[in-house]
């Protein structure tokens, strides 16, 4: 519901630059790799810091290729199974679509 702009067509003042801060709030309800879905919770399931499966993959971005990626993708969902916030079925889907995504995160 918000019209958004380029900061450079929202400047009052043409060559005098403000300082702005983007406040935008994320919403990943699932785990999802591009475009390959996994069916498993991502924001309703959260670590002792509040982070989700997809903030905990992607603080160590960026990767340098998909099988750094996957490497990292396997930790996280190691790590997730062994506290019990997810199942090894999840932990295999999540996995899974990781690898398939390879076609979607690759330039």
């Amino acid at each position: 519901g918000y019209t958004l702009a380029p900061y450079y067509l929202s400047d009052p003042v043409p060559g005098q630059f403000n300082a702005y801060h983007p406040y935008v709030k994320r919403v990943e309800p699932e785990v999802v790799f591009g475009s390959a879905a996994t069916g498993v919770p991502n924001d309703a399931i959260r670590d002792e810091g509040g982070e989700t499966f997809l903030d905990r993959v992607w603080e160590t971005a960026p990767f340098r290729n998909h099988g750094q990626f996957l490497q990292r993708v396997k930790q996280v969902a190691d790590e997730w199974v062994a506290a019990g916030r997810h199942t090894e079925e999840q932990s295999r889907a999540i996995q899974l679509a990781a690898a398939h995504a390879n076609k979607d995160l690759e330039p």
